[in-house]
């Protein structure tokens, strides 16, 4: 089950099995291609991986009611993916951890 804004959020599967890799290792980047691996057990190229990545991740920031502009929960980590924060956390502490490429 996902929340955004405090209401409950209807996922594809597709998305729910994206969200729930991250969700697996918070404050852990994840490569587009490690987590399309993950998520879906398929090897994608490093082309294709990114945009489909980035066209669900933006999908998933809209549901989550996530402003485009400043995500407080699934960010961007230039260079290395994606990840999944805690907002509640302090700027410096919401820094990720090392990135992943094989998950």
């Amino acid at each position: 089950r996902a929340e955004g804004d405090g209401r409950p959020v209807t996922l594809t599967p597709s998305e729910f099995q994206l969200l729930s890799c991250l969700a697996a290792a918070p404050g852990r980047p994840h490569s587009p291609q490690a987590l399309l691996r993950q998520a879906y057990n398929y090897d994608y190229s490093p082309a294709e991986a990114a945009n489909l990545v980035r066209v669900k991740v933006r999908r998933l920031r809209w549901k989550l009611g996530e402003d485009p502009e400043a995500p407080r929960y699934l960010i961007t980590v230039r260079g290395q993916g994606y990840a999944l924060v805690d907002p509640g956390q302090t700027p410096g502490d919401r820094r990720p951890a090392e990135a992943t490429e094989e998950l």
